[in-house]
């Protein structure tokens, strides 16, 4: 029965996205780390019942150093903050989530976008704001989700500020402005 059970939630558990933790905020800072960190909210329709609670999607990042980070989007607590290995990274995927964090959709990035981008440790790198929104769209026998990003903004000086204050051991650290999807390049 126990064997039985562990298969069971192991094949549950295999489509389901892992998304990348915000820091603590009493977490040190780390002069061996690389940081991202940005705004990325989405409008998602409560999900009662389910393991995450609303749909989302997330960026991908694939690393030479072969670690992947996923940012993923939140209704709540847009803001996050990412400890990264200083290395050289590319958006390679957007991952698309349903309410209890399955893998719905991955959709590869043109190798264009976001391409080797280094992060040198000790530093923190400002990704921009983003906001998607997640919609069901219901016909007669299915549902059809639908996410979208809808605005990027170049928030860097108030959403480092906001860094700053929500966690206060990263005052003092250098930060620049390195974002996916140029706020001026939208629409």
């Amino acid at each position: 029965m126990k064997r039985i059970l562990v298969i069971a939630c192991l094949v549950a558990l295999s489509g389901c996205v892992t998304y990348s933790k915000s820091v603590l905020v009493t977490e040190a800072a780390s002069a061996e780390s690389a940081y991202i960190y940005g705004s990325f909210k989405i409008d998602a329709p409560k999900a009662w019942l389910a393991m995450q609670g609303h749909q989302s999607m997330g960026f991908v990042f694939t690393c030479i150093d072969k670690s992947k980070y996923t940012i993923g989007f939140k209704v709540d607590k847009p803001l996050q903050l990412v400890k990264i290995s200083p290395t050289q990274c590319s958006l390679t995927d957007i991952v698309y989530s349903d309410a209890d964090g399955m893998v719905m959709s991955t959709k590869p990035v043109s190798t264009g976008a976001f391409n080797k981008r280094s992060f040198a440790a000790g530093k923190a790198y400002y990704l921009g704001d983003y906001f998607a929104k997640s919609e069901n769209q219901y016909n007669y026998s299915y549902t059809t989700t639908i996410w979208k990003i809808v605005d990027v903004k170049d928030n860097y000086i108030q959403t480092t500020q906001d860094m700053f204050n929500a966690y206060p051991n990263m005052r003092g650290f250098n930060t620049l402005p390195m974002p996916i999807i140029p706020a001026d390049s939208w629409n």
